[in-house]
Order: structure tokens, then sequence, then C-alpha cells
């Protein structure tokens, strides 16, 4: 039975990390457009053509993944 509770609270706290670094990138991300200037940055994404935007979405969703795959790792 000790194997079992073990196992909970590692994946809750391989959870929590995920949790926290998804949170992380989307402060990061907001951080980022600040930098590079697109402050209102829904404007410039509502006004960007299609290729611009799936390079965009593809690739945040990407890091996005990389990071919650190396949190869990």
């Amino acid at each position: 039975m000790f194997g079992f509770e073990a196992v909970v609270i590692e994946l809750v706290f391989k959870l929590t990390v995920a949790l926290f670094a998804l949170v992380g990138v989307r402060f990061g991300l907001m951080w980022f457009d600040k930098i590079i200037g697109v402050h209102p940055f829904s404007e410039w994404i509502n006004d960007a053509d299609d290729m611009p935007k799936a390079v965009y979405y593809g690739l945040r969703f990407v890091a996005v993944c990389l990071l919650v795959g190396l949190a869990l790792s």
C-alpha cells in the first residue's frame, strides 16, 4: 500500500510543477511581448496574416509542451 501513496504524492507534485510552469510561461510570454514592443498584442495578432499567426501559435505550443515535458521528467 505504501507504493500507491508515493505514486499519488509524486503525481500531485508533478502536476503542481507543471501548473507553475504554465503560469511562468504565460507571464514570460507577456513580458517578452512588452520587450519587443508589441504592447497591444491582441491588435497585432488580429491584424497579422495567416502564416505569421500559424508560426507564432505553433511555436508557442511547442515551447509550452517542451516546458511541461521537462517539468514532468
